[in-house]
C-alpha cells in the first residue's frame, strides 16, 4: 500500500477532494510516479506536487491518471473544474492557495491553468452569448416568417383552384337585385351562380 504525506492544512475542500481521488487513482493503476512521468509530459516531481497537493495540476494531467486508471471522465473533470474554482477563490480572498503548475509544465498543461477571466473577460463572453442567442431568435423569426408564407401562397392556390375545379367564378360583391336585373345570374355571377351549372 502507498503511503502518502499528509495533505496540507489549508487546502481548500475541493482541492483536497482532488488531490484524494488522484491518490486513489494513482494507487489503482499501479504506477509509480517514474511510470506517470514516462506515459505523460509530466515529470516526476511535477507528479508529487500534484499528488501532495503543492500545486493544482492542470486539466490535461487529472485527465492523464484518468485515462492510466480507467476512471470516469465527467467526474475526474467536475472535480478538477470545482478544484480550480476553488484556487482562484482562495487567491481573491488573499489566502495561501495550492500554487498554479510551474512554468516548466508543457504549453498545453499551462493554458488549463490559466487565471480566472476578468470582468473584461466576463463582460465580453456575455456579450458573446447575448448575440448568439439574438442571432438564433432571427432565425427562429425568419424561418417562422417563410413557414407562413409559404403556408399562405399555398392556401390561397389551394382556394383558386377549388374555384376553378367548381367552373364558377368568384361572386360580384357589386352584385344587388337591381344591378342583376334582366341578366342570366349564372353569368353575372348572381344570385347563387358562383357553383357552376348543376348536373
Amino acid at each position: 500500500m502507498t503511503y502518502w504525506k499528509p495533505l496540507p492544512d489549508g487546502l481548500a475542500s475541493d482541492v483536497r477532494q482532488l488531490v484524494t481521488e488522484l491518490r486513489t487513482l494513482k494507487t489503482r493503476s499501479g504506477l509509480s510516479l517514474a511510470a506517470l512521468a514516462e506515459r505523460t509530459p509530466y515529470s516526476k516531481s511535477s507528479w508529487e506536487r500534484y499528488l501532495n497537493g503543492k500545486t493544482l495540476p492542470p486539466r490535461q494531467a487529472v485527465t492523464m491518471l484518468g485515462e492510466l486508471s480507467d476512471a470516469e471522465p465527467a467526474r475526474l473533470a467536475a472535480l478538477w473544474e470545482l478544484a480550480n474554482a476553488a484556487t482562484h477563490d482562495q487567491q481573491a480572498e488573499g489566502g495561501r492557495p495550492v500554487q498554479p503548475a510551474p512554468r516548466s509544465e508543457p504549453p498545453a498543461a499551462r493554458t488549463e491553468a490559466a487565471p480566472p477571466p476578468s470582468d473584461e473577460g466576463r463582460r465580453r463572453r456575455r456579450d458573446v452569448r447575448l448575440l448568439w442567442t439574438a442571432a438564433l431568435l432571427l432565425v427562429l423569426v425568419l424561418v417562422g416568417a417563410a413557414v407562413v408564407l409559404v403556408h399562405g401562397d399555398s392556401s390561397a392556390g389551394t382556394a383558386q383552384a377549388a374555384i376553378s375545379e367548381s367552373g364558377g367564378r368568384p361572386a360580384d360583391v357589386n352584385c344587388f337585385a337591381d344591378s342583376c336585373a334582366g341578366k342570366d345570374p349564372k353569368e353575372a355571377g348572381c344570385g347563387g351562380g358562383t357553383r357552376g351549372p348543376r348536373p
